[in-house]
């Protein structure tokens, strides 16, 4: 299961602990992208699957009602490459760096061996 994040400091504590464990985070805004709706539902499957035995944390942040942004995470972690940004990415980190960076618009977003 995973945690919605509400606020911004609550992204940054879930990314120091990256330190000692995978964090998982999902971008998503059903409201002005539908197709993240199923991938929201996608992600609590995987969540439920994986938490406890593989050592990770499952995060989802709105941020249209939240105000936190993919960028807000990006720029936490010093990561400088350029993203074209909008509100909509699943992302991966480990040790406080970016792992893997996705459109949460797509199909087959999460590939966890299956």
């Amino acid at each position: 299961m995973s945690t919605v994040i509400e606020e911004l400091q609550q992204l940054y504590y879930a990314l120091d602990n990256s330190s000692r464990r995978i964090v998982n985070i999902i971008f998503i805004d059903p409201e002005n992208h539908p197709d993240t709706q199923e991938r929201d539902e996608e992600y609590e499957k995987v969540a439920e699957n994986y938490y406890q035995e593989n050592n990770q944390d499952f995060y989802r942040v709105y941020p249209g009602e939240s105000g936190v942004t993919p960028k807000h995470a990006l720029d936490y972690v010093n990561y400088t490459k350029e993203v074209n940004y909008n509100d909509i990415y699943f992302a991966t980190f480990y040790d406080k760096r970016l792992q893997g960076l996705e459109d949460s618009e797509e199909e087959n977003l999460y590939d966890y061996g299956h």
